[in-house]
């Protein structure tokens, strides 16, 4: 009996470490939504600049810098948020595997296990919705990499013609068209 017992202060003590991971996953996931908003305003920044006409190229350049450097954090806190979450959906299966064999051993009416029943279906309605979270992000992360490739496209097309307009736009333009470049090459990466 005592065994038992320390098998179910243990499994207690596993969910409320998953608890834990779960809150600081819940922040990195509000972090990451964060930087997407981040990157939005940048390609709204960008797009503005863009129809300012070459006078504006310099900002284009600036807004291509910033826009690289916040895909850059948001593939990464992705990245870790999607390996978190795959940790804690490990946890959590095995948090289940104890209660049920504790459950087997004790039967389930004990106080103890019944907690731990509520706390796992707490753990996995909270791991349920941070997938979604991470899920919605994804998605939003891809909408950001189409408008990279579409607007990489055009900056090319653009550069094709900027000799028609002056050495000085075409210099400029180079140095935005780099910026997609870069941006198109972290998007490689991260697929």
């Amino acid at each position: 009996m005592n065994d038992i017992n320390q098998q179910l202060k243990d499994a207690q003590a596993s969910a409320g470490a998953l608890e834990q991971r779960l809150i600081e996953l819940n922040k990195t996931i509000a972090e990451l939504n964060n930087g997407q908003g981040e990157l939005d305003k940048v390609f709204r920044d960008f797009a503005k600049n863009l129809n300012e006409g070459a006078g504006s190229l310099k900002k284009i350049e600036e807004a291509l810098k910033k826009a690289n450097l916040q895909f850059d954090r948001n593939a990464a806190v992705l990245n870790q948020s999607n390996g978190s979450l795959n940790q804690n959906k490990a946890v959590l299966n095995g948090l289940l595997e104890q209660y049920e064999l504790l459950s087997r051993e004790q039967g389930d009416h004990s106080k103890g296990l019944q907690a731990l029943n509520v706390k796992i279906g707490q753990l996995s309605n909270t791991i349920e919705d941070q997938e979604q979270k991470l899920l919605k992000s994804r998605e939003v992360f891809s909408a950001h990499k189409q408008s990279v490739e579409y607007l990489g496209s055009s900056m090319d097309t653009l550069k094709g013609k900027a000799g028609e307009l002056g050495p000085g736009f075409a210099t400029a333009l180079e140095g935005a068209a780099g910026g997609f470049n870069a941006m198109k090459r972290d998007l490689i990466v991260y697929n």
